[in-house]
């Protein structure tokens, strides 16, 4: 059976015709509708400034009941490496993450095949320790079932791509590290994607600066989310390939909560930062 599926390169007009249009009144909220004050991440394909006029507004958002200054800190591992050294790389940080912290870890990937590669080879050196590898590779892909699992295991790692990236909530003690092992750019070979960019290009703007940075620092903002789910959580984020040495590097600063710590780092300063972490509990 073969199925065609179509996707509309802008949904603005469709937006319009099918909601803006037939509604009087539409109120939306979100933990993560703007990157510091930029809301092209979220809502840029919607084209709302332009097609609903003086209708559209945006109220403060209201400040996080979280202290992040005291409870997160977000590391960058600032040392270049090739390409096929992140699969390594990520490896080696979330096996000293779990081993430092008795599991209690999640990896966030944007790619399946490292993601795959990672958990193989986490069973091979931890599993003998002690340590359970949850990823969806191994049978069950529902995230929510495969954080239930995580729970309810010891010494566990959970590792996850892109269905983990929102709407996962694991608070407590049980996930006291979130490790992300890139930047989560769109697919730049994605049609669709290339499409979008064009559109965005003739029409004067730039579609790294618009388009892809913010859709991209949305997710960061998300996938870093993921950690501090109470007003108790303690932990740390460690972003393998944060790509340092980038010009657009401190935009990411924007998707950092508010008070959130952070350093760029080396891997091997990991051990001694952990052992900070934990002192200081």
């Amino acid at each position: 059976t073969w199925r065609l599926t179509v996707t509309p390169v802008s949904p603005a007009a469709n937006f319009q015709d099918e909601v803006l249009d037939k509604a009087t009144t539409l109120f939306a909220t979100s933990a993560t509708v703007s990157v510091g004050d930029d809301l092209r991440g979220a809502l840029g394909l919607l084209e709302l400034p332009e097609r609903a006029g003086a209708r559209f507004a945006v109220h403060p958002s209201i400040p996080s009941p979280f202290d992040y200054e005291r409870n997160l800190q977000v590391l960058f591992v600032d040392e270049r490496f090739a390409r096929d050294e992140l699969v390594r790389r990520t490896t080696h940080v979330v096996t000293t993450l779990a081993r430092k912290l008795g599991g209690r870890t999640m990896a966030l990937f944007t790619s399946r095949d490292r993601l795959a590669t990672v958990a193989d080879e986490l069973f091979r050196s931890l599993s003998s320790e002690g340590y359970s590898i949850i990823a969806p590779s191994t049978g069950n892909t529902d995230p929510h079932d495969l954080v239930r699992t995580f729970l309810d295991t010891e010494q566990a790692v959970l590792l996850g791509a892109r269905a983990f990236w929102q709407g996962v909530d694991i608070p407590g003690d049980a996930c006291q590290a979130v490790v992300i092992e890139k930047l989560p750019f769109d697919v730049p070979g994605d049609p669709l994607i290339q499409r979008r960019g064009e559109l965005i290009e003739r029409d004067g703007g730039n579609s790294f600066m618009d388009f892809m940075l913010p859709r991209m620092l949305l997710r960061l903002k998300q996938m870093i989310g993921r950690l501090i789910r109470t007003p108790t959580d303690r932990g740390l984020v460690v972003i393998v390939e944060p790509r340092c040495e980038k010009r657009y590097f401190q935009a990411i600063y924007d998707a950092l909560p508010p008070g959130a710590r952070h350093a760029r780092v080396r891997v091997t300063d990991l051990e001694r930062i952990l052992d900070e972490f934990l002192a200081s509990r």
